[in-house]
């Protein structure tokens, strides 16, 4: 009887052994399966489509906005033409009656003339100057006011150029003279030093240019009729203009 009872009791545990044992192989399947569901994204197939929908998207306002793109950069290119033709028409040709209507010479009443390259000018009573020479050629002059209202007194430089540096687009006017194209600019301003240079493109081996220089706006303006009146009397070679 004990014997029977002994092996009843052995055959339950087996069997509870072996449920236990299916039980929890159930629950680690259903525990690894229920993790691998969370990973996956059940709307995965509509991001999918989303996604595409907005590369297409995409793509079409790229398309809908080259044309303007297009539109902007032709409109950048016709505002750079312009600019430039701008540009060109500001070289204008000034009247040959420039000179003479702002021009005052009564004042200048002493000459300079060197014979090497057969140059002279006039500048004002009271001036002075000093010129330069390199191998027994002139290099250059310089004219300024012995006595003055002004500190700096205002001075004038003539430079005999080298031909072969000229450069036309520096310069925004030109005036046709006889033997020679006048070209400049407007007046410049330097910390308060006010300049005007004008340059002569000659038919000779040489081209000058002369320049004034003063301290101020008003000193220049007042100065300007006097400078443009030594620019009328240059003459160089057997020029007359």
């Amino acid at each position: 009887m004990a014997k029977k009872l002994i092996k009843e009791m052995n055959s339950f545990l087996t069997f509870a052994a072996s449920s236990l044992f299916h039980l929890l192989l159930f629950l680690i399947a259903y525990f690894f399966t229920d993790m691998h569901l969370n990973k996956v994204n059940p709307n995965s197939g509509y991001v999918q489509v989303f996604t595409q929908k907005s590369d297409v998207e995409t793509i079409n306002f790229e398309k809908n906005i080259n044309p303007e793109k297009e539109k902007k950069i032709d409109s950048e290119k016709a505002e750079t033409i312009q600019e430039s033709e701008a540009i060109q028409n500001s070289r204008s040709t000034i009247p040959v009656n420039f000179i003479d209507q702002n021009a005052d010479t009564a004042s200048l009443q002493q000459i300079y003339s060197e014979s090497t390259l057969n140059v002279s000018l006039k500048y004002p009573i009271g001036w002075t100057f000093i010129d330069q020479n390199i191998d027994k050629k002139l290099d250059g002059v310089t004219f300024w006011a012995n006595a003055s209202n002004f500190n700096p007194p205002p001075y004038v430089h003539l430079e005999v150029c080298d031909r072969s540096l000229f450069n036309q687009s520096r310069y925004k006017h030109n005036l046709q003279l006889r033997d020679a194209v006048l070209y400049f600019n407007d007046p410049e301003n330097l910390a308060n030093y006010f300049s005007q240079t004008f340059y002569f493109k000659t038919e000779t081996s040489e081209d000058f240019s002369l320049k004034l220089t003063i301290k101020g706006e008003q000193a220049f303006k007042s100065y300007v009729p006097t400078f443009y009146g030594m620019l009328k009397s240059f003459r160089f070679g057997a020029s007359l203009f």
